[in-house]
């Protein structure tokens, strides 16, 4: 377990608004049904993405879990996913809504180091901040990363900002200053994840109202919120509450929830039945009219 703060996120699973919110004058709520947020697996090979079109993803994500939390597939392997996921996509009448790509880290690229071309099916694409938050100009690198991935693309990509909750072992900048330089430099979205696999999941390092809160943030300037960072069905209840547009998993779908391992049918049909269960039983709170 890392050294990070340890949160009892089961004696969480309600956040009251006014608190997620910062006010203090609501006199009335009405209740609402909570909308489902879309699934979206992590795949390492077209097997993987089989797995997970057939148990009914919504977002399918390519990533090499041995290369880290963001881990770059290979070049060959990205074009394979991609041009299988298109031809399912045209042949199935219930299709994922997208496809997106984990591009690694920003200081692992060079900047000679050669940028691959990102499939024209690609939706969103995630470069991660490690080792960036002590360094002024991190939101520059940052954007010119961006910059030689949309030029390879030949148009500009869906950039997804990546935020980690343990943002102290990955030496990342703060999740705020990621949220505020998501909105300023025109990303489609936020993804709120772990960086170390070993040191607790999610929930192990941000509460429940913390995350409601920077849902709030997001979705207010119109982004996707995204969850993600060893996400387990038994947590499902507690992120209910922060309402996020995107719940990603990899590990809770594998054989042995073993992110090294295989995706599996049965595990992601799993997942997303519980999902389905526990926001079907969930109620949103708003003030009154």
């Amino acid at each position: 377990m890392g050294t990070g703060p340890v949160c009892d996120w089961r004696s969480q699973c309600r956040v009251d608004f006014r608190a997620a919110s910062g006010s203090s004058s609501i006199s009335a709520v009405r209740r609402t049904p909570l909308v489902l947020p879309r699934l979206l697996v992590s795949v390492r090979n077209v097997a993987e993405l089989e797995a997970a079109m057939a148990g009914g993803v919504d977002i399918v994500d390519v990533k090499e879990p041995a290369n880290g939390p963001l881990g770059r597939a290979d070049a060959s392997v990205i074009e394979a996913i991609s041009v299988r996921f298109r031809e399912r996509s045209t042949s199935v009448g219930s299709s994922p809504q997208g496809l997106s790509v984990a591009l690694g880290e920003v200081q692992d690229l060079w900047h000679d180091s050669p940028i691959p071309q990102i499939p024209p099916d690609v939706s969103w694409a995630k470069l991660g901040l490690a080792g960036l938050g002590t360094r002024s100009d991190w939101v520059v690198e940052w954007g010119r990363c961006r910059q030689q991935f949309d030029a390879a693309a030949g148009r500009p990509l869906q950039w997804i900002a990546v935020a980690y909750a343990d943002a102290v072992l990955a030496r990342a900048p703060a999740i705020d200053d990621v949220l505020a330089a998501a909105m300023a430099t025109g990303c489609a979205g936020l993804l709120i994840d772990t960086f170390d696999k070993s040191s607790g999941g999610l929930l192990e390092w941000l509460s429940v109202e913390r995350l409601t809160q920077l849902s709030m943030a997001a979705q207010a300037q119109g982004l996707l919120f995204a969850v993600a960072g060893k996400v387990t069905a038994i947590e499902l209840p507690a992120l209910q509450a922060a309402q996020p547009s995107v719940v990603a998993v990899r590990s809770a779908v594998c054989s042995g929830q073993n992110r090294q391992q295989n995706v599996t049918l049965d595990g992601v049909r799993s997942f997303r039945d519980q999902m389905a269960q526990v926001w079907a039983q969930a109620d949103r709170w708003f003030p009154a009219d």
